[in-house]
């Protein structure tokens, strides 16, 4: 699994930031500046998991980079999750687009479920009629 965290200049190799956060849990990390370009051909052969905006307090950017992110063809359909603090939480909307947010400072192992939470509600063992338990599935529908 690896995670693309996308956040400003400078504030992405904080110690007390996301990158540091996922790193600890074992996650391999790439990171993109707010502004950067993606580049497609990379991330086509390889998605990440999820993208995580590491906004922080600039919610408007975090929308921005979400834009930018759901603009790239190979990250469409790639769960998105914003890392606010608490005092930025009340500026975000449901209608904001996100699969997720997270509250800054990281607890890693709230970030690790809240990852694979959007990691499973955008994969194909969401539905009803499977259950998937460790390396078992079942599958209702067709009795196996």
């Amino acid at each position: 699994m690896w995670i693309l965290v996308v956040g400003p200049e400078g504030a992405l190799d904080r110690p007390e930031g996301a990158v540091a956060a996922l790193r600890e849990l074992g996650c391999r990390v790439e990171t993109a500046d707010l502004w950067d370009a993606f580049d497609d051909e990379a991330l086509a052969r390889e998605p990440p998991t999820v993208v995580l905006i590491d906004a922080i307090e600039e919610v408007d950017a975090g929308r921005a980079a979400l834009m930018r992110v759901r603009a790239v063809g190979a990250l469409a359909e790639v769960p998105v999750i914003i890392a606010v603090t608490v005092n930025a939480i009340t500026r975000l909307d449901v209608g904001d687009g996100f699969d997720d947010f997270v509250l800054a400072p990281f607890v890693p192992p709230e970030l690790y479920v809240r990852i694979r939470r959007a990691e499973w509600v955008r994969s194909e063992f969401a539905g009803q009629e499977r259950i998937k338990m460790g390396s078992m599935l079942i599958d209702l529908a067709a009795h196996e």
